[in-house]
Parts: C-alpha cells; sequence; structure tokens
C-alpha cells in the first residue's frame, strides 16, 4: 500500500487498537506536549497540516524542526496547498536547506484540474518516531496556540496516541506523502514494535468517500441522546433525515456550533438547516467565548468520534480527513466533561433566533445554498 499514488474516493478503516491516549481541549497544554515530544524525537517526524501560518507559532515550530534535522533526525513536512496558500516560498526554500523533506497535498492537474482543486486534505497528523502521534483539529499558528488577542480562546480538540494505533497515523501520513509524489526510501525505522496500551479506539481514513455512511450507524444506534460538535453543519440529506428520525423516536439531539464564522456563507447554510431542524425538536447551541473548532460525536455515552472531520458535505465526501472511533469508557467521559464545558460557553438558539432576517440575510442564504457543496 504504502508508496502507490491513491486517487480513488475511498473510506478506509484501520483495526481495533488499543494504545495510551491523552485527549487535549486546550492549545496551550497541546502545544506545550507537542514541543516536548518533538523534542525527544530520535529517528523521524512526520508532520501533516491544512494550515500552516508563518507567525510566532509557525516560527517556532519550524525552529524546533531545523534543530532536529541538525541532529540527524529525518524531518518531512506535508501542508495542504490550498489552506496554506500563504505559506511563504522562502520558508519552504528554507526548510529544504535546513535538511528538511517538505511537499504540497493535492496540487492542481490535468485533466482533472477542478476535481484535484477542490480537493483538500484537512488531516492533522503527527507521527514521532514511528511510536507516537497526534490527530485531531488543531491546525498550526498564534490563534490555535491562544496567542491572538483577537480570536480569544480557540475551542478543539486533539488526541494523543502512544504506542499501538501510531502505525496507522505513520501509514496514513506516508500514503499521503506518497500521493504528493514524494518517495520515502529504505532507511528508516517507520514501524517500531509498539506496545498495546489501555484505550480501544480505532481511526478510520476518508478520502473523499462516504464517511456520512459510518456517522449514519452511529446515529441509527442511539436510543437517548446525540452531542454534535463541529464548526461548520451542512450534514448530507441522509444525515439530516437519520436525525429527524432519531429525533422522533425520542432521541435528544444537542449541536454545538461557534458564534462567529471563519468562512463566508458557513454560518448562514448552517442557520438554514436549523430553521427546519428546531422545528423538529433538535436544539442548537452558539458558543460564545471565543472560537468553536471542535469535532465530535458522542451518543449515549456509549460511542463517540473525534478527528478532523466537520459536520459538512465537503469532510463526507470530498476532503482527506482522519478521525478516531471510540467505545472507550474512559475517552468517553473525557469527551462528555469537555461537551458540557461547552455547553456552559453556549447560549441556546430558538427559532426566531436563526430565521432569515432582512433581504441581505436572505441573499446570503441563498447563495449559501447554491454552494452547498463547496463551503
Amino acid at each position: 500500500m504504502i508508496g502507490k499514488k491513491f486517487t480513488s474516493h475511498r473510506l478506509l478503516e484501520y483495526p481495533n487498537r488499543k494504545g495510551e491516549t491523552e485527549f487535549f481541549g486546550n492549545g496551550t497544554y497541546y502545544f506545550e506536549k507537542l514541543f516536548s515530544d518533538l523534542s525527544h524525537a530520535k529517528s523521524t517526524i512526520h508532520l501533516s497540516f491544512y494550515r500552516f501560518k508563518h507567525d510566532s507559532s509557525g516560527k517556532q515550530l519550524l525552529d524546533v524542526l531545523k534543530q532536529k534535522a541538525a541532529e540527524g533526525v529525518k524531518v518531512r513536512l506535508l501542508l495542504d496547498l490550498f489552506g496554506s496558500l500563504r505559506f511563504p516560498q522562502d520558508a519552504v526554500k528554507d526548510l529544504k536547506e535546513n535538511g528538511i523533506e517538505f511537499a504540497y497535498s493535492h496540487i492542481p492537474s490535468f485533466p482533472l484540474i477542478f476535481t484535484t482543486l477542490n480537493r483538500r486534505n484537512h488531516h492533522k497528523i503527527v507521527v514521532i518516531d514511528g511510536r507516537l502521534g497526534f490527530v485531531g483539529g488543531f491546525n498550526v499558528g498564534d490563534n490555535y496556540a491562544e496567542k491572538d488577542s483577537q480570536t480569544g480562546f480557540w475551542r478543539d480538540y486533539m488526541v494523543r496516541i502512544k504506542g499501538s494505533g501510531a502505525e496507522d497515523l505513520q501509514k496514513q501520513f506516508l500514503e499521503d506523502w506518497a500521493k504528493a509524489g514524494m518517495d520515502i526510501g529504505k532507511t528508516d525505522n517507520l514501524f517500531p514494535e509498539l506496545r498495546e496500551g489501555s484505550t480501544a479506539f480505532r481511526l478510520a481514513a476518508n478520502s473523499g468517500g462516504s464517511l456520512d455512511t459510518k456517522l449514519l450507524d452511529l446515529i441509527q444506534s442511539a436510543n437517548k441522546r446525540i452531542i454534535i460538535g463541529s464548526p461548520y453543519f451542512i450534514p448530507t440529506a441522509k444525515v439530516a433525515r437519520a436525525l429527524i428520525k432519531a429525533r422522533n423516536r425520542g432521541v435528544k439531539i444537542i449541536v454545538i456550533l461557534p458564534e462567529k464564522a471563519d468562512h463566508i456563507l458557513v454560518k448562514e447554510r448552517a442557520l438554514t438547516e436549523f430553521t427546519s431542524l428546531i422545528q423538529e425538536g433538535i436544539t442548537l447551541f452558539l458558543y460564545q467565548k471565543g472560537f468553536y473548532h471542535a469535532k465530535l460525536m458522542l451518543v449515549d455515552q456509549q460511542a463517540a468520534y473525534v478527528g478532523t472531520s466537520n459536520f459538512d458535505i465537503r469532510s463526507f465526501r470530498t476532503n482527506d480527513e482522519m478521525v478516531l472511533f471510540t467505545e472507550d469508557p474512559t475517552m468517553l467521559r473525557e469527551i462528555e466533561i469537555n461537551f458540557h464545558e461547552d455547553l456552559e460557553c453556549s447560549k441556546k438558539q430558538e427559532l426566531s433566533d436563526v430565521k432569515a432576517g432582512g433581504i441581505l440575510s436572505k441573499v446570503k442564504r441563498g447563495l449559501a445554498y447554491v454552494f452547498t457543496n463547496f463551503l
């Protein structure tokens, strides 16, 4: 599998694993742990990010990577071309001169130029020595690390995996690296023997496949409650119908979205969905504390997912995404605790709050509907 270019759309489910995990909902603590782990790297550092900002936090990370490369660690950095369009070419040149391998994902190419232009590598994956890694929603930049006063608190989730399960993050990075036209070579110890831990989970990688089919299984299994957190909410028609059916059989459904929008028209599109969903009894809260970028679903305190995927059509059917599914009681409790913290910082929306107001609002919602598949 490694080394072959994959262009087909698919959903890849990795094996069930038991590893040691740590859950982060705070950028300050996450980046502290990430930098600490990077400083102890011995053989390889692999990083894949959708957005990498060349600000103080980004430069600090690059300095660490250059230092590790100088120590003889093999460092590879993969960025999405669209998401990191502003990453300076001078910085790319500097990285390469310091021995760091660099590549962009999804460079537009003929004959499918529109398809490749629309595709995004939305992964946020770090793998260190093939033994531990991170997956979740945090990109790289001052706003994610809570160093941007304008953004305020950035709510996101990241999971650190040590031991069993790290090999799946490694395989995914190597596949993405190969798809970017890069070669790994055969000198690195990429897959060391790994110990099992106490947390059970399973990783799934979506490459423009049908991630929503996995979510349908979760929704249909719910008996009491479904919790959804996402920066964007544009479900497929099947997922929207499944949520309504779940509510009709008595399942309580709570959705948290950000009050602030970071992209044009996405909030308008989400509120359009909720003009009907609220009438069906589904509850919407808007996060007030800062920006809400978390991606999660929790069902009955029995199953959950966290990862890179937004609750929208682009993540379900177009982007490259990585999601961690779990039924582990310890991780479910952590997700539950963090969700209640989010709920305390959110404001419940009534039907009157989400209905379109004036002409401008109606025009925006009309445009949002037209461009649904591209938001």
